[in-house]
């Protein structure tokens, strides 16, 4: 068996090989490639979704009050709670006795003091907390107060119990007696502070309180038959907290919280007050923890219409949105959330006409298509590159529609409606335009043909050249039409007396021989004896008129051969003039003079009117 060069060459297989091995290579480096693409088109888009607000999750948790009012102020709050102090490492039970120092000659100090000897009560009230960032630049980024505020706080006189030898509650520890007093060792603390807030509000009917505080208080050390002030201690404190509170509304601007409160306070007291030196202690450090219970009152932290937007937004009804985005910055102008506002309103520009492009479809596939066709022009008119013209193509095809139905109804010989469909074309389509203007001329066309149907081709005449200036691509089809109107007014021509009719036949027979070409004989004898028949109407009218200004030059004549009335003669002087007057008007005045008003019609002339006094002419008027 013959071998083959694949096998029998070393080359060829090393290349064979090399090829392999290339292709192998360059394949895995594109997959490669694709992958690092695809993740890091993963990673635009997921950002690109947290900017634009669009995943769902993330702003549920993050931001689903993002538009809310900010809470302006908390006038009172007050806590109630309890902790313990003292304690060694992170366990509670134990005692960590170095957080009293203690003279050098001291020999007895507590080693250990119980839980049950270390929790105490808790006391606070807090007053005046002003979100200062509303307070002077009237927004608010994020929610935090300022205010003042008092503390006590004791530890609980617990009464020691024992049961089978075995203490089970000791309370408070009795001072060592070698320092010379009967009394139990239950710090008390008062204290005035100030006080700092940041409210975190993610949901309408709760919130997270983190506070700090930094005051300065007097602590009383024991407790005997009387609460003495001596021995007694000063010091500085500070306190961490973080809490939740439940919102409770009510009927009245003011809105309630109420809820729990986790808490670290530190106190150092390092000037004692000890005139009667019955202590040896001469500083402490009181590091406790305690759980709370407040309450208190406050204004704002309510949803806007701008959360109302965004739930609209997150929806995809960006129409909606964007009409409630716009409420909410005419309504808080101010807002810290202003802008985030406008943003939003800038992607719900981009995203309406999609919307607005899904609802007409849903609406065209229930055939109703007028409905749908206004939601693609509305689309259309603020939609961008390349959407808009997938929409204008959709437009045109609506409008073809249009056409069509209008063409139909045309051929039926409804005119009105098919009229009312090429008007829906023609707003939303040059093409609808163009239709438009083609049907208006073949209505009009039409009422021409109908008009000469009935041999009145004067006002047919008059159709068709009105539907020539509206389309003068039809004019073949026109002229032919003026033609045969002009053909029929001649069977009329012995009969026809309309001058101006009889002029529009003449010009219909010079434009029906510009559409032949060339002279006919019948239409140049036609034409002949209309312009012969016109020529007659002239010559009658001139005869006429010739006539009309001979009379009225006689008349004239007349009147001024006729003897002149003049002022101051007696009416029987006007009488044998004129003659007797159509009408006399006659009255006397109170002094028994007689006035009269002739009047006179003269045909050429008009009125004329004549007054008298006393039987004497003294005025004389004309019409």
């Amino acid at each position: 068996m013959a071998s083959s060069p694949f096998t029998s060459r070393p080359l060829i297989k090393l290349i064979y090989l090399f090829i392999i091995l290339a292709t192998f290579t360059v394949t895995f480096a594109q997959e490669v490639e694709k992958k690092k693409k695809t993740r890091f088109q993963f990673f635009r888009t997921f950002i690109s979704n947290l900017q634009n607000g669009d995943n769902r999750m993330f702003e549920a948790i993050v931001r689903p009050m993002e538009f809310r009012q900010p809470i302006v102020s908390i006038p009172a709050e007050g806590r109630y709670g309890i902790g313990f102090y003292g304690w060694k490492s992170y366990n509670p039970y134990n005692f960590d006795p170095t957080f009293i120092t203690y003279a050098d000659t001291t020999e007895d100090i507590f080693q250990n003091i119980a839980l049950s000897g270390r929790i105490g009560s808790n006391m606070e009230f807090d007053a005046v907390q002003t979100n200062l960032s509303y307070l002077f630049f009237k927004k608010s980024y994020f929610d935090i107060f300022a205010g003042v505020g008092v503390r006590r706080a004791a530890v609980l006189n617990i009464p020691s119990i024992d049961f089978s030898e075995s203490t089970i509650l000791s309370g408070p520890p009795s001072v060592p007696s070698s320092w010379g007093v009967t009394k139990t060792f239950t710090p008390t603390f008062m204290e005035v502070n100030l006080t700092t807030t940041m409210i975190m509000q993610w949901r309408p009917k709760w919130f997270v309180q983190f506070r700090y505080g930094y005051g300065v208080g007097k602590v009383q050390f024991y407790r005997g038959d009387s609460l003495e002030d001596e021995p007694s201690g000063t010091g500085a404190t500070s306190m961490y907290g973080i809490g939740i509170k439940f919102i409770r509304e009510s009927d009245t601007a003011a809105r309630y919280a109420w809820g729990f409160e986790l808490r670290h306070y530190y106190a150092k007291v390092d000037n004692i007050s000890d005139p009667q030196e019955v202590t040896p202690i001469t500083g402490m450090q009181l590091p406790q923890v305690g759980i709370y219970f407040s309450f208190g009152a406050f204004y704002g932290g309510g949803k806007t219409i701008g959360d109302e937007a965004k739930g609209y937004y997150l929806d995809s009804d960006y129409v909606t949105a964007k009409r409630k985005f716009n409420q909410f910055i005419d309504q808080h102008p101010r807002h810290a959330r202003v802008r985030r506002a406008e943003k939003l309103i800038e992607i719900c520009n981009i995203r309406i006409p999609e919307q607005l492009y899904a609802e007409g479809k849903r609406l065209e596939a229930r055939d109703m298509l007028v409905e749908a066709l206004d939601k693609y022009i509305e689309a259309e008119r603020t939609a961008v590159e390349p959407f808009k013209k997938k929409l204008q193509m959709k437009i045109e095809m609506m409008a073809g529609f249009y056409i069509e139905i209008a063409d139909s109804l045309f051929t039926l010989g409804q005119d009105d409606d098919a009229l009312s469909y090429a008007r829906r074309a023609a707003v939303i389509s040059i093409k609808g335009k163009e239709f438009l203007r083609k049907l208006e001329a073949r209505i009009t066309i039409q009422h021409g043909k109908d008009l000469a149907s009935r041999g009145v081709y004067s006002l047919a005449l008059e159709k068709y050249s009105k539907a020539l200036s509206m389309a003068p691509e039809l004019r073949d089809e026109i002229r032919g039409l003026e033609l045969r109107s002009a053909v029929g007014m001649l069977e009329d021509v012995n009969q026809a007396k309309d001058e101006a009719g009889l002029r529009l036949a003449v010009l219909s027979l010079y434009k029906a021989q510009e559409i032949l070409g060339k002279k006919d004989e019948e239409f140049e004898n036609v034409r002949e004896q209309l312009e012969i028949q016109l020529l007659s109407l002239d010559k009658l009218r001139v005869d006429q008129l010739k006539e009309s200004y001979a009379n009225e030059a006689r008349v004239d004549l007349a009147w001024r051969r006729m003897p002149k009335v003049e002022i101051g003669m007696l009416v029987s002087e006007v009488s044998d003039i004129l003659g007797e007057p159509e009408e006399i008007i006659e009255k006397e005045d109170e002094k028994g003079l007689n006035y009269q008003l002739w009047v006179y019609h003269f045909p050429e002339r008009g009125e004329a009117y004549f007054s008298f006094e006393d039987y004497v002419l003294f005025k004389i008027e004309e019409k």
